[in-house]
């Protein structure tokens, strides 16, 4: 049974229900009607749960992604000030119960630079504090992803590919093949200038944007791990570049924030080299992210996602600079 096909069953949604509860009872906070299910997909389903002041909010992940939930629940004791607890999370399961702390940081509107630019320095805040706990957060099964790991993956993932059966989405073809291959020395150079550099291994969150920060009285609260991996500190700000680009606002500014985060161990143009570096290494990263979230899917529930390893693979291939 699939993990889209198991999370629907009568069955598990049962007992998810009495582990809610359960949860909720040991916090005074008993559930006051039936939990709706507003979204599934192949790698993790979603519960809202009623309660008297509001809501909760209920996730369970597919076995390869999992590890959410004991990430959520250390991260939230290493910085309390930026992640909030869980209500309750099981590791076993990959159960996670969290608050609802109200509207995200951009609510229905489009985020603006000066959001973009808090998030990076929330963002880079959270990484240099992390960086003394790597231990910790790859005990939890995060994904190391970093530096010394890449062309590992790499030829992994083209192994993987080059298996799955012709007519498959995410098939990669004979010519693809050779032509990724080709593009491996210019990886490699990636992953010496970053074991060289100045930056170390950290939580690059996966999907950093304003619409997964809480904007509470308490400040700012980042959710939602499902994607984080334990990489190159400087391939969190890829995603920020490619949002800001898209929108056609300046990445510079941003940059510039996170680049003084890095102050006292880099300079901007230790962090412009990096970031070269990491726009190689992160579709390498980004295919294992899909990879695991697509894994025990049949291909008729990947969906419009089926395609996800192989598209961050050819990313390589594409010109990203003006």
């Amino acid at each position: 049974m699939t993990f889209v096909e198991e999370v629907t069953t009568p069955e598990w949604l049962a007992q998810a229900t009495a582990w809610i509860d359960s949860s909720l009872q040991r916090i005074g906070m008993p559930r006051t009607g039936l939990p709706e299910q507003p979204r599934v997909r192949p790698w993790s389903t979603q519960l809202i749960v009623p309660v008297a002041d509001g809501r909760v909010w209920f996730k369970a992940n597919c076995s390869d992604l999992r590890h959410e939930a004991a990430l959520h629940a250390e991260l939230a004791g290493l910085v309390p000030d930026e992640i909030d607890a869980p209500i309750a999370a099981d590791a076993a399961h990959g159960w996670l119960l969290t608050r609802d702390r109200g509207p995200t940081m951009t609510g229905d509107a489009d985020p603006t630079l000066e959001q973009w630019c808090a998030v990076v320095e929330v963002a880079a805040d959270l990484q240099r504090r992390l960086v003394r706990h790597t231990e910790t957060m790859l005990a939890t099964g995060l994904p190391d992803c970093r530096p010394d790991t890449i062309l590992a993956r790499f030829d992994h993932q083209l192994d993987r590919l080059s298996a799955l059966p012709h007519g498959h989405p995410a098939h990669l073809g004979t010519d693809l093949r050779a032509r990724l291959l080709g593009h491996r020395p210019t990886i490699e150079r990636a992953v010496e200038v970053l074991r060289a550099g100045p930056f170390p291994g950290t939580l690059n969150h996966g999907d950093l944007h304003p619409g997964n920060f809480f904007d509470t009285p308490d400040g700012l609260r980042l959710f939602d791990f499902g994607d984080a991996q334990w990489a190159s500190a400087p391939e969190t700000l890829v995603q920020v570049w490619a949002w800001l680009r898209h929108s056609g606002l300046p990445y510079e500014r941003a940059f510039a924030v996170y680049a003084e985060a890095w102050s006292d161990l880099a300079s901007p143009a230790e962090l412009d080299e990096a970031f070269a570096a990491v726009m190689e290494t992160l579709p390498v990263n980004r295919s294992l992210t899909w990879s695991l979230a697509l894994a025990d899917a049949t291909v008729e529930e990947q969906g419009e996602w089926a395609d996800g390893p192989l598209f961050y693979l050819e990313k390589l291939l594409e010109p990203w600079r003006d």
